[in-house]
């Protein structure tokens, strides 16, 4: 897509392309669609996403490239509702900047490379996940998820989930209970 064509490119329908050359300053609007990639991402320009938004990266060979998404708008422009990865001997795709995900995360086959952009979303009406990584599936890189909790007027008991690294997790203790420190700020009880 060349550079600043008069009118950016949006989906009308599901599309697969083989190779996606993004020029700078391009926007390509998947618009609500599903994009499927089986070839390779090139150029700096970005994709827009939607709430209703998917991209599968398919097909089979080396490194995809990476994909850098709209920032214009904050939890609007860089998502996506699912992100599915089966790329077939061992390619990888790297997210280049924020890409938040409302819906699921699928890798059956290749790698995601995060580089920390990777944002998991819940809001009132959904809960993003990572499915069951199949095959030679993989992700590297930090993730972060983003819990959604809804405003009850009270307090209330939420389940959430601490660090699993066993190597670098903090104790329950550290991480939530601040080391054992009450107080009436922090709006907890800490128990011995």
């Amino acid at each position: 897509i060349a550079a600043a064509p008069p009118n950016m490119p949006a989906l009308v329908g599901a599309t697969t392309v083989t190779n996606l050359t993004l020029e700078t300053g391009t926007i390509t609007d998947i618009a609500g669609q599903t994009l499927t990639i089986t070839g390779t991402v090139s150029g700096t320009g970005t994709i827009k996403g939607s709430a209703t938004s998917n991209i599968i990266i398919s097909g089979s060979g080396g490194s995809v490239g990476t994909l850098n998404f709209n920032q214009t708008t904050d939890g609007t422009t860089n998502v996506l509702n699912n992100l599915t990865m089966a790329r077939t001997t061992s390619g990888a795709a790297t997210l280049g900047n924020k890409t938040v995900v409302l819906g699921t995360v699928t890798l059956s086959d290749g790698t995601l490379t995060t580089g920390g952009n990777l944002h998991l979303r819940s809001t009132a009406t959904t809960d993003a996940r990572v499915a069951e990584i199949t095959g030679t599936g993989a992700i590297t890189g930090n993730t972060t998820i983003e819990r959604y909790i809804p405003a009850s007027g009270n307090r209330a008991w939420r389940l959430l989930a601490a660090p699993v690294d066993a190597a670098s997790a903090p104790t329950i203790n550290a991480a939530w209970q601040e080391g054992g420190a009450a107080g009436s700020a922090r709006g907890d009880a800490v128990r011995a």
